[in-house]
């Protein structure tokens, strides 16, 4: 049995590939939003439910469409997902400085990421502005180096694979 929404909130999906289409005859089942809220309030397990497989679905989803993680086998991507942690990031965030020690790799799932230096007069020179379905702080991962740059939001949820929690984050989402 598949369970589907149609509310997927991050783009390296685009509008088009958020269109649900029966492929060949079938039989679908509907619960509306106002039956569903109340099903739940009787039942609170579903929603606990619910949210695991959502989060199970859509970060599969994002990271197969990652170029970073497209090539894995969804079996690979499943050990994968089970590392990230979800989280909402107040904008103007700053998730870490140069010179910070590099224990987090991280893909925005929504929003921006501004990656910047400074220069001797301590004016911010900005190096990249990601976004939905980048990757970011792999390569004080990869080198095993200190950050070469800061990072601070604008606005976004980020799917870090750490080790500590990002500086001033709050708890998961999930």
């Amino acid at each position: 049995m598949e369970i589907f929404s149609e509310n997927l909130d991050f783009s390296p999906i685009t509008e088009d590939m958020q269109n649900v289409k029966a492929l060949t005859e079938c039989e679908v089942l509907e619960i509306n939003r106002d039956e569903l809220n109340e099903i739940i309030k009787r039942y609170p397990r579903i929603q606990e439910v619910l949210q695991n497989f959502f989060r199970q679905r859509v970060l599969d989803l994002f990271l197969a469409c990652s170029p970073l993680f497209s090539s894995l086998t969804p079996e690979d991507r499943e050990a994968l997902f089970k590392r990230f942690r979800l989280y909402k990031v107040p904008e103007k965030t700053l998730l870490f400085r140069g010179g910070d020690p590099s224990d987090s790799l991280y893909m925005i799932k929504q929003g921006e990421v501004e990656i910047y230096t400074q220069n001797r007069n301590g004016k911010r020179v900005i190096l990249a502005a990601l976004r939905s379905g980048n990757f970011f702080g792999e390569i004080g991962v990869l080198l095993n180096r200190p950050r070469m740059a800061f990072a601070r939001t604008t606005q976004l949820r980020i799917t870090p694979i750490e080790q500590r929690r990002p500086r001033g984050v709050c708890s998961p989402i999930f």
